[in-house]
This record gives C-alpha cells, structure tokens and sequence, in this order.
C-alpha cells in the first residue's frame, strides 16, 4: 500500500476502524473495565476499540463509569424521560458500590437535565474549552475541569494522501446576513478560478446568490456530505464570529479527515494546529492550491496532530491518569527510529531488541513514523510503503539499518539580496508551518538568505523539524547548545552570519503576509539611499484584529512618507515603534554602529528599533501589512507572567535609560511615555503574577522605578503610592535599592 493512493473505506458504518486493527493491540484488556451509557457519544466512541472493554453491567471490576448527555439533539419526552431515570439509576448504583463515577460533556443542549445530580454527589465534571465559553454562567458549584476540544472517533471517515484541486468553501458558521456577499462575493470568485472544481456548503435556510460556473457546485446542508470528503483536498471554513470557538469542532473535523484547511483567524486553531493556514488577509489570495510536498505535509500534519492528540482516546487516556494513575492505552513499541523521536498516545520509543513494528526509514521527514504507522494502527494495513521507507507489522526478522542524512546548508546561493533572521527556541511547528511556509509563499523567496539561529533548542519534535527543513531546503544554521533566555542573542548572532548587505526578522510563530517583504526589498533596490525600510504590521489575539500602522503616524507627523531627521521624526511621533520584522535594515548600519539587542531581556526590540531609526539617514515608510504577529501563542513570554518576566524586563530597562540619556530623549520619556507605560504594561501585567510569587515580581518592579530615580519629579502619583505601599516610605524605597 503507498500512501500516495486512495484507501477505500466502509462509508455504510461511517468510521473506518476496523476490529482486526492494530489499534485495538494497544488497549489493556486484562484488568481495563468500563461502563458507559448507550446512546451516549462516548459509547459509541469506545465501542470502536473492543466491545470487551465495554462493561454490559455494572459490577465490582467496573474502574470507571462515563456519564455524558445523550448524543442526539432531538429526543422524544419517553425517551429523554428514560434516559434521565436511567442515569440517576447509575449514580446511585455507583455511589452505593464506591465506582468512581465522571462526566464528560458531549451535548451541552441537554447539561441542565443533569446538572443537579452532578452537584448533589458531587461528580467531576470535564467541559471543553469550547463548551465552558457557552454555559459558563449556568455552572454553579461543579467540580469541574476545563479540557482541549476533542473529536469523535466515530467522526474520522476519510483517509487519503492524494492531492487533487479541488475546493470545499464551508459557510454554514456564517450566520446568512446578505452583507458578507456584497463585499466578499468577489473575493470568493476570484478564489473559484485557481480550483478546477469548488462546491459551497451553505446553511439550510441560508442566503447565497446565484452564479453562474460550471465548475461550481451549491449545496445547502446542515451536515457535511461523507461524500464531499472524498473529491476536496481544499478547505476554506469562513465564519464571521472568527474569535469565538464555535469552529473548532469543524476545523477538527476537517483537519482529521485528511484536508488542508483554510479559515479565517481563531487563537484556538493556532494554537492547537499550527498547520492550519490561517487568512488575516482582507483578500482571499492567500488561498490557492499548493504544490504537492507542500500539501502532503499540511495533510499528513494535520491528520496526525488531530488523531494522535485531540480525539476522545485523549480525554480517556487523560482521566485514565489523573483519577486511576494508569494508562489506558499501552503504547506499541517502535526502535531504531530517527533521532528525538516523541512517544505519543499509541507509540513509543524503546531499547528493546523486540518492536510491534517492523521499520525501515529510508527519508529523513520529522513525523515519518507517525504518517507511515496510521494506516497499521487505525486501518488494519499491513505493510505501509513511503517511497523507499517501510512500516510492517513486526515479523521478528531482527533490527533494520536506518539510513540517516546530515544537515545540507553549506552550499547556499551567494547572489542572495536579503538576510532573514529567524531565531529559535522550542516553537518547531510555528517555525514549519507558519514563519517558513509563510517565506516560501514571497515572490522574493528566491532572493531570500535565510538564517536560522536555534538558541539552545531541547524539545525533540523542535529539533526534528529544524533538521528536516534544513536537509530540503537551501539554508543557513546555527545552533547555541543551551538557551540565551530570549530571542537577543540569536537574532545578533544572526547580524554576523548573514552575507547580504539588508536584513530582516521573523520570528517562528509569526507570518510573512501581503507579499510585504518583496515590496520592502524593492523599495530599498529602487532608492540606493535609503537605510531602512518600515511597514506596518496586523496584531492578532483572543479578542480582536489590529492593525499596527506605523506609517500613519508618520506620514500624518510628517505630512511625507520620508524621514530625513529621524531624532525629530521619533519626538514628533510620541517615541513611537514599530516591529523589526516589519522592516528591512542596511547590515552596516547595524554593524557600523555597533547596535545590539539586550541579551537575556523581554521587549528588547522596542529599544532596538528607536537605535536604527537614529543611526540612519534616510528612512521610508510604506503603508503596506509586512507580518502577522499572534499576540495569544501559548508558552510565549509576554503570556506567561511570573517574576521572570519582569526580571528580564528589568534588563531591558537599565539599557533604556542609558539609551535616553546618551540622545537627550530622558526628559521627554519621562513627561509622555514613563507613567502611562509603567502603570498600561507593569502594573496590568502585575495582576496576572500567581500570588506566591507577587513579592519577587514586585521586587522588580521597584528595581525598575529605581532605575529612574533622578527624574522622580515627573512621578505621578499612582507610581508614588506603589513606592509608598510597597515601602517602608519614599527615602527608604532609595536606600532599600541603591545596591541595585
């Protein structure tokens, strides 16, 4: 079987996990024993794995009884009656016979029918995220715990690597207003002509206005036919509620069954599946068919990412864990794989000289194993074939050799005209599947120098994904074997790497957007004179888009697009900055003039953009979206609020104040920027510090104001009554911190 062919699944019962599969090898059957109500969608979910592990009665070698809402939306009053009866029945049952008893929400529609049995014996509840947002305020004193959206297994019904041009437009989360149409119906247009074939799925009751093309097909639908899974590669899932999660059960869906997935941007999506292309475009262009290797591994990435680590299976396998202290499923054992290989849910890596699975790796592709053993888990294949690379049930014929390829970034193109620095910590998705792909997708990718500068990397699939990339692609690396603390030192180390005479950043989990930097770089070719190039930016989080338009401000302080007196330029615009990767810098400005980042500290780009700007002499600005940048990406520093945080902004502040003080800037930092900055950024974040570690974070704080001592008369008092309270008084708030 290659996996480049269809695999024909059995449409008749809508899942395709058969019995004999491998799968059901990793269940502990002997002493693993479940009881869960019928018509309920977990039922139907563990049913998949081994009817033996579902329990017919409850007994005494019951461990774990699942509760959930019925899986239908429309029941008859007999049967939700019976129902209900039917689950306080088993509540009792178990409280009388002390079986540890949990409910897992899988129908909100229903949750208010059980929710005062959940109370009275005091039932752990376990909600989605998405689920939580919706009945948040109907929830009173639950024991409840939050969990990642998950899917069904009973909601995997395709498999297939073969990439086609065709295009799945999903609007049934749109919520039908005619205004949607009358701006974007053009847009839609222009995207139906890259694809030979594109059918819209549109909400039954819904409003789309009739067009005329041969190749499209409308389809009004609650549901997405099994059938349309078959003949799209391409998904386009539009909703006009981007920052809500009520798509995430869709994009789950889609990802899973083996689609490369557009949609418009959700915090969520980003950043459970990296590999879901995110459109922050005002256009539709970033959406279009893509080459084949391109598309394969966006599938493949997906398919994996959804059913190795957000089905039901998890959510089990998690409560397994927490409540039991043991696995529910046994991994199968796979040896002499690549390097850093993660063990998952269903496999993991071991030294013994005996595997469950037979394997030869012959291509160097970080998640090989993954792709090549789904079929034998989730399929009952027997052999899976990727080019030369071999997956077969284990046939105890002994170890297999594994061809491994070093890293090629030696033999790069030295006519390049522009160095990007991308530094790296552990973010090796983002780096793939946002900042990478985003470069390829630059009509200047072939001018492109790019430099990864991997600042002590320790996560296995991080490393993996660098090698791969860097094993295919024409790139620069260089790797620190412990980490700096922030993104400083690689992005300096990056200045000195780079052959180009103009730099760049970007960071692995932001997005070259807009084609932004070809405009840049054509800007700087056409005007020789120019040592720096700036566009703006669009910033995205959990609550709203925001696009961060520096060229604005200037134009409208300058009333020209040209800065020529870039001290004045910075005071006629409140001190104002904008992104080093929303510009494009002469290397000898940098270098000339002995401009570094803050080792160690946060926010440090900040500084270090206000250092280009005043050693340059002439510098554009162009009203043009250069790069994306997520705001909510979990794990990063400005999310993650501890006493470090302010540590490494500390850092970054001693820098500060010798940099305003050199350029005679201090006192005007001081009337318009000190206060306002200290009690919107400091003081906010301050609140979201765990309360055991508030007195270390404050301790920074103080050292911070300290660093500004000689200008306290431009305090206000807010910062005075934070002295004062934190304090024994003002003096003493000196003394206690004049070692510092």
């Amino acid at each position: 079987m290659k996996l480049s062919n269809v695999i024909d699944l059995n449409y008749n019962e809508h899942h395709t996990f058969n019995k004999e599969s491998m799968f059901s090898l990793g269940i502990d059957l002997i002493d693993t024993k479940i009881y869960t109500m019928k018509d309920t969608a977990f039922y139907e979910d563990i049913k998949l794995l081994e009817q033996s592990v579902v329990a017919n009665e409850i007994d005494n070698g019951i461990e774990l009884i699942i509760l959930s809402e019925p899986k239908n939306n429309s029941l008859g009053q007999k049967q939700l009656f019976e129902f209900i009866n039917k689950y306080k029945d088993i509540v009792s049952l178990a409280n009388e016979k002390n079986i540890k008893t949990i409910h897992i929400s899988s129908n909100i529609k229903w949750y208010r029918l059980f929710q005062d049995i959940i109370l009275s014996f005091n039932i752990p509840l376990y909600l989605t995220n998405t689920d939580y947002d919706k009945i948040k305020y109907q929830l009173n004193n639950e024991n409840r715990f939050i969990i990642e959206d998950y899917l069904y297994l009973n909601d995997f019904n395709f498999y297939s690597n073969d990439i086609n041009n065709n295009l799945l437009i999903d609007l049934t989360l749109f919520d039908g207003k005619k205004s949607f149409y009358n701006s974007n119906l053009d847009e839609i247009l222009k995207v139906i002509e890259k694809f030979n074939q594109t059918t819209i799925l549109v909400e039954e009751g819904s409003y789309f206005p009739e067009i005329n093309y041969s190749n499209v097909k409308i389809i009004y639908t609650n549901n997405v036919p099994i059938n349309i899974l078959e003949n799209h590669s391409y998904v386009y899932l539009f909703t006009n509620k981007a920052y809500e999660t009520s798509q995430i059960y869709k994009i789950l869906y889609y990802a899973a069954n083996s689609k490369v997935v557009f949609t418009n941007y959700n915090y969520k999506v980003n950043n459970m599946i990296p590999s879901v292309i995110l459109n922050l475009t005002n256009n539709l262009k970033l959406i279009e068919p893509l080459n084949y290797n391109d598309a394969f591994d966006i599938l493949n990435e997906n398919r994996n990412t959804i059913m190795y680590n957000h089905t039901s299976m998890n959510v089990i396998n998690h409560i397994f864990k927490t409540n039991l202290n043991k696995r529910f499923l046994k991994p199968l054992n796979i040896n002499k794989t690549m390097d850093y290989f993660e063990s998952n849910l269903y496999l993991e890596y071991s030294e013994k000289t005996n595997s469950d699975i037979y394997i030869y790796l012959d291509q160097f592709k970080y998640d090989l194993e993954m792709t090549l053993a789904f079929p034998l888990l989730f399929l009952n294949k027997y052999e899976v074939q990727y080019e030369k690379s071999l997956l077969r049930k284990s046939d105890g014929k002994g170890t297999v050799e594994i061809k491994k390829e070093r890293v090629r970034h030696e033999n790069y193109n030295n006519s390049k005209q522009l160095s990007v620095v991308v530094p790296i910590h552990n973010n090796g998705k983002y780096l793939k599947f946002k900042c990478f792909r985003s470069l390829k997708s630059l009509s200047c990718y072939n001018d492109l120098e790019i430099i990864f500068v991997d600042d002590g990397s320790n996560d296995k699939e991080t490393l993996r994904i660098i090698r791969d990339i860097c094993n295919n692609n024409n790139i620069i690396i260089k790797r620190y074997d412990e980490g700096s603390g922030s993104a400083s030192r690689p992005r300096n180390e990056g200045i000195y790497i780079a052959t180009t005479d103009l730099i760049t950043y970007l960071d692995p989990d932001n997005e070259a957007v807009y084609d932004g930097y070809s405009l840049l770089l054509a800007e700087m070719k056409y005007d020789e004179e120019l040592d720096m190039v700036v566009g703006d930016i669009v910033r995205e989080d959990n609550i709203k888009r925001n696009v961060i338009s520096y060229s604005t401000k200037v134009k409208r302080a300058l009333q020209t697009d040209i800065i020529n007196d870039t001290k004045d330029t910075l005071i006629k615009t409140n001190l104002t900055v904008q992104s080093i990767q929303g510009l494009i810098v002469k290397k000898n400005i940098i270098i000339d003039n002995n401009i570094h980042m803050v080792e160690g500290a946060a926010g440090q780009d900040t500084l270090y953009f206000q250092e280009l700007l005043l050693h340059c002499n002439k510098v554009k600005v162009i009203n043009q979206i250069i790069h994306s940048y997520y705001a909510f990406v979990e794990g990063s520093i400005t999310n993650t609020v501890t006493h470090k945080f302010f540590e490494k902004f500390h850092k970054l502040e001693k820098e500060r104040v010798k940099f305003l003080i050199e350029t005679d800037l201090i006192e005007y930092y001081m009337r318009i920027k000190f206060n306002f900055y200290l009690k919107n950024w400091y003081f906010k974040k301050y609140k979201q510090v765990p309360e055991h570690d508030k007195r270390r974070a404050k301790q920074h704080i103080l050292e911070i104001i300290y660093l500004y001592n000689e200008y306290q008369e431009y305090f206000d008092n807010n910062i005075i009554s934070f002295i004062e309270e934190n304090t024994a008084n003002k003096d003493g708030f000196y003394n206690e911190l004049s070692d510092f």
